[in-house]
C-alpha cells in the first residue's frame, strides 16, 4: 500500500468519525428539543389541573355558602314558628277558659279515684264479711263436733264407770284373777313336778353309773386280790414242794428232774396269773373312762 492510499484512509476515517460526531450531537439536540416540549406541555397541564382544581374550590364554597344561609335560615324559621307556639302555649294557659278546664278534669279525676276507692273498700268489706261468716260457720260445726265427741266419750266414760262399779263386774274380776292364781299354780305345779322328774332321773342316772363304777371296781379288786391270793398259794405249794424234794435230793436224782419241771410248772403259772392280772386292770382302767365319759355327756 503506497503513502497516498494510507492518507486517503485516515482522511476517510477522520470524515466518518466526525459525521457519526455531527449525528450524534444533532441527536442530543433532537432529545433536547423533545424533553423542552415535554416540559413545556406537562407545565401546561399542571397550570390547566390548578386552574379546574381553583374552579371546583371556588364552586365547593358557593355551594357551601348557600347551604349555610339556607340551613341558618331554616333554623330561624323554626326558632320563630316555636317561641311562637310556646307563646300561644302560654297565652292559652293563662287564659281563664283553660284553668276552669283543668279544674274540671281535676274534679273529675278525683271523683274517679274517690269512686274506685269506695268500690275496692266496698269489695273488701264484702269480702271480709264473707270469710268472717265462712270461719264462724265452720268454727261452729268444728265445736258442735267437737262437742258431740266429748259428750260421748263422756257418756261412754261414766257407763263405763259404772259398770266398773257395778257388783257383776267385781264378781267377774274376782273370777278372772281366780282362774288366773289357778293357772298359775298349776303351771308352777307342772313345772315343779317336771323339775322333780328330771331331777329323779338325774340322781338314778348318777346311782347307777356309781352302781356300776363300785361294782366294777370291787370286782376288778376282788379278781385282783384271788389273783394275787393264787399266785401266794401257787408260790408256797412251790416253795414247799422244793424243801420237800431238796430233803430227798440226797438220795434221788430223778426226783430232782421232777422238781426243776415242777419249779418251770409253777413259773408258768405265774405267769399266767401275771397276765391276769394285767387284763383285769385294763378292763378296770376301760370302765373308768366309760364311766367318766357317761358324767361328762350328763353334765353337758
Amino acid at each position: 500500500m503506497t503513502g497516498g492510499q494510507v492518507s486517503y484512509a485516515q482522511q476517510s476515517q477522520k470524515d466518518s468519525v466526525a459525521a457519526v460526531r455531527k449525528a450524534q450531537e444533532k441527536a442530543k439536540a433532537a432529545a433536547a428539543k423533545e424533553r423542552e416540549k415535554q416540559q413545556a406541555e406537562k407545565q401546561k397541564a399542571l397550570q390547566a389541573s390548578r386552574d379546574s382544581m381553583v374552579k371546583a374550590r371556588a364552586k365547593e364554597t358557593a355551594f357551601r355558602q348557600a347551604a349555610q344561609k339556607r340551613s341558618t335560615d331554616s333554623i330561624a324559621k323554626i326558632r320563630k314558628h316555636k317561641t311562637d307556639s310556646l307563646a300561644a302555649i302560654r297565652k292559652y294557659r293563662e287564659s281563664k277558659k283553660y284553668k276552669d278546664s283543668v279544674e274540671k278534669t281535676k274534679a273529675v279525676k278525683l271523683k274517679t279515684l274517690q269512686a274506685a276507692r269506695m268500690a275496692k273498700v266496698d269489695s273488701a268489706k264484702a269480702a271480709r264479711k264473707k270469710i268472717t261468716d265462712s270461719t264462724i260457720a265452720a268454727r261452729k260445726v268444728k265445736t258442735d263436733s267437737a262437742r258431740a265427741v266429748v259428750k260421748k266419750r263422756t257418756d261412754s266414760l261414766t257407763a263405763k264407770r259404772k259398770y266398773r262399779e257395778s257388783k257383776r263386774y267385781a264378781d267377774s274380776v274376782a273370777v278372772v284373777k281366780k282362774m288366773k292364781t289357778d293357772s298359775l299354780m298349776a303351771k308352777r305345779k307342772a313345772f315343779s313336778d317336771s323339775l322333780k322328774v328330771n331331777r329323779k332321773k338325774v340322781t338314778d342316772s348318777f346311782a347307777k353309773v356309781r352302781k356300776g363304777k363300785t361294782d366294777a371296781l370291787a370286782a376288778a379288786r376282788k379278781k385282783k386280790t384271788d389273783s394275787l391270793l393264787a399266785i401266794k398259794k401257787v408260790r408256797t405249794d412251790s416253795l414247799a414242794k422244793v424243801k420237800e424234794k431238796k430233803e430227798k435230793k440226797e438220795n434221788l436224782t430223778e426226783p430232782v428232774i421232777s422238781v426243776s419241771s415242777s419249779s418251770e410248772r409253777t413259773m408258768n403259772t405265774v405267769e399266767k396269773l401275771k397276765s391276769a392280772f394285767y387284763v383285769s386292770q385294763r378292763l378296770y382302767f376301760s370302765s373308768f373312762k366309760k364311766y367318766r365319759r357317761q358324767q361328762r355327756l350328763l353334765f353337758q
